[in-house]
């Protein structure tokens, strides 16, 4: 038989930077957004993505131009069993209907702007003063934006550039286009929401410093200039990293820091999962965190004590083993040079169950796709 583990989905009013979630939903979304919904956790950076579709079979059209209107940024959980999943806003929405299409996204929205230019007097490249919205900081968070032109520009015509970037970018605006659809297609709302680790790369981390720091005194450095998550469980790591850091988006100079492994060779994982609290942890791989059969119309996920683990609330981060493929055979040592084991670098869920994802780059999903069309046609 299978199994349909359905998540509740529901939708909460828009956060302001440094505000607690709100306990009163706005709408529970599982009716709509259900069996469309898709999700994605990863071991670098946490909750990173869900999207679902809203079609006019579920919702008519005047709620679908209200939630159009009024859901940008809204807060989204994903929950099952009493536990939080995923959490995240509503980053962009995409409407089709009677070939009309309709884009309305915080990637539209920019409230803090500087503008890059060269210096006369000595041939360097500067940064203009930053020109910022307050207004629509406190609605949408810091989002910031460094204007890199093409021609050699001086500080007068840098600063004059972002004022005017920012008189046109300090909302968010729909963007409308026509398609070739029947008039007669039924209305699509296509929803996708980001996990909150993504807003700190809408922020830049900089630091001028020539000197070096601990690794977890670096994580804890990004945080604290963040908007909407702050520093969960922080694990010390000694490794000497440099300090300096020319205006990078804060979740690429952690996804660098992660990288540097401590005294003991350990990689780390990093990120919010089911709360806005940012972890840094080191990640084992000298035991197994899930088994599962291979040999299955859909696998089944264990733990380590052998209980059945749901969709839902499988993580990455850890390793997985395949316990039907070569049985009887001896664990290798270390354990990852096992061809049964796995790291788990992320974790898709959605209506198909969880599918744990090891390297899984662009010619593994085509690969993967082309193997499965040949082995459907025999």
């Amino acid at each position: 038989m299978d199994i349909v583990e359905r998540s509740s989905l529901t939708l909460f009013s828009r956060l302001a930077p440094g505000d607690t979630p709100s306990t009163s939903p706005l709408v529970t979304l599982t009716p709509y957004a259900w069996p469309s919904y898709r999700r994605i956790t990863l071991a670098e950076g946490g909750d990173a993505g869900a999207s679902f579709n809203i079609t006019g079979d579920v919702a008519d059209e005047a709620s679908m131009e209200y939630w159009l209107e009024n859901w940008l940024a809204a807060h989204f959980v994903e929950e099952y069993g009493g536990e939080t999943c995923f959490v995240g806003r509503i980053h962009t929405m995409r409407l089709t209907y009677n070939g009309i299409f309709l884009v309305y996204s915080l990637d539209s929205c920019w409230n803090k702007i500087a503008c890059r230019y060269t210096s006369v007097v000595d041939g360097q490249q500067y940064l203009s003063s930053f020109e910022e919205d307050s207004d629509s900081q406190a609605v949408w968070g810091v989002r910031e934006l460094i204007l890199e032109p093409e021609d050699i520009i001086g500080g007068a015509e840098a600063t004059a550039l972002a004022q005017d970037a920012l008189a046109e970018l300090a909302q968010p605006r729909v963007w409308r286009g026509d398609v070739d659809f029947a008039a007669t297609a039924k209305p699509v709302l296509k929803v996708e929401v980001e996990g909150y680790p993504a807003t700190l790369d809408v922020k830049h981390h900089n630091d001028t410093s020539t000197a070096t720091q601990d690794a977890d005194a670096a994580v804890t450095a990004v945080l604290t200039t963040a908007d909407y998550v702050s520093a969960g469980s922080i694990a010390t790591n000694g490794t000497q990293v440099t300090r300096k850091s020319d205006y990078r988006p804060g979740l690429q100079r952690l996804k660098y820091v992660a990288s540097r492994r401590d005294g003991s060779g350990n990689r780390y994982n990093y990120g919010c999962v089911g709360s806005l609290a940012f972890d840094y942890a080191a990640a084992n791989v000298s035991a197994v965190r899930y088994y599962l059969q291979m040999k299955r119309k859909r696998p089944l996920i264990f733990d380590a004590k052998q209980n059945y683990v749901a969709a839902p609330l499988v993580r990455p981060g850890g390793v997985s083993f395949v316990t039907d493929m070569m049985p009887g055979r001896p664990v290798a040592s270390p354990l990852l040079d096992d061809v049964r084991a796995q790291f788990d670098e992320a974790v898709e869920y959605s209506a198909a169950g969880a599918k744990l994802r090891g390297q899984w780059d662009l010619n593994s999903r085509v690969a993967a796709l082309n193997m499965a069309l040949i082995a459907r046609r025999k």
